[in-house]
């Protein structure tokens, strides 16, 4: 499938994944679904440009380097994509953001080699 849309399908799947497991907290007391929705927009907004457009680059770049590896192309991708989710730590210092983009990579994976058979 084409790397675009598959960064899109992440980026969805991203959003929801990380509003409900990591909801950002509301100072007015507002109920949990406030706050998921709240961390939808907040998720969705900060987190489009990485994951589309670096994350797609990067998986793209991933499965091209794998390609050239005929025995162990599925295990050279998977750590190409782990590899650059870390990259993000020397970016941003910050590990809760690090934690997320492994997350994303590996959703990339995943989606990836889902959408493609």
């Amino acid at each position: 499938m084409h790397k675009f849309s598959t960064a899109l399908a992440v980026w969805a799947i991203f959003i929801f994944i990380s509003g409900v497991m990591f909801p950002i907290e509301l100072t007015n007391g507002a109920s949990d679904v406030t706050q998921v929705l709240h961390s939808y927009t907040i998720y969705g907004f900060f987190s489009l440009i990485p994951i589309v457009f670096y994350g797609g680059f990067l998986s793209f770049m991933a499965d091209w380097i794998a390609k050239h590896y005929t025995r162990f192309r599925e295990t050279m991708s998977l750590s190409i994509h782990i590899a650059g989710g870390m990259i993000v730590y020397f970016a941003t210092a910050n590990i809760d953001l690090t934690i997320l983009a492994v997350v994303a990579t590996l959703l990339f994976f995943l989606v990836d080699r889902a959408l493609s058979f």
